[in-house]
């Protein structure tokens, strides 16, 4: 996979002399450590909780499947911090042609998300939703934080 992001801070920099590597471990479900392993999924993205705070440029990371137990180990190239979820990315797409109804797939929820008629929707969107919306469609009466829209495809 391609590293085709914009890198909006700069990275952290690399640990200074002395500063010994150290090694954590993270685990992943077996489709993602499949992706790692096969060099197509090349960043991971976690919440900086304390102890992922610690990992450093140069440490190393040993991804552990979650479904066999394999363990991969890589060596941390750059690390990227952001002040908000929302600053690290927002990505949306509007669909043309699709089959099927909309629906939240087992194992890829990432809270408890509902699908709405736009006549309909709830107080309180998430704010990336709420920017896509209304980059969208500008005439929803949507209260949220400034949006940057970038297009990316040309508009059909």
């Amino acid at each position: 996979m391609p590293d085709d992001t914009q890198q909006a801070l700069p990275a952290v920099s690399s640990p200074s002399p002395g500063d010994e590597p150290h090694e954590h471990h993270l685990h992943l479900l077996g489709r993602y450590y499949r992706q790692v392993e096969a060099g197509r999924k090349t960043i991971e993205v976690r919440v900086a909780t304390p102890r992922k705070r610690d990992i450093s440029v140069g440490d190393t990371v040993v991804f552990h499947d979650r479904d066999t137990g394999r363990e991969l180990d890589v060596r941390v190239q750059r690390i990227t911090s952001y002040p908000s979820f929302e600053d690290l990315v927002t990505v949306g797409a509007l669909v043309h042609a699709w089959q099927g109804l909309p629906a939240t797939q087992p194992d890829e929820s990432v809270g408890d998300w509902a699908w709405h008629p736009l006549d309909q929707l709830p107080d309180g969107l998430f704010v990336c939703s709420a920017q896509i919306l209304t980059a969208w469609r500008p005439d929803l009466p949507i209260d949220h934080s400034t949006a940057h829209f970038t297009a990316f495809a040309p508009a059909k």
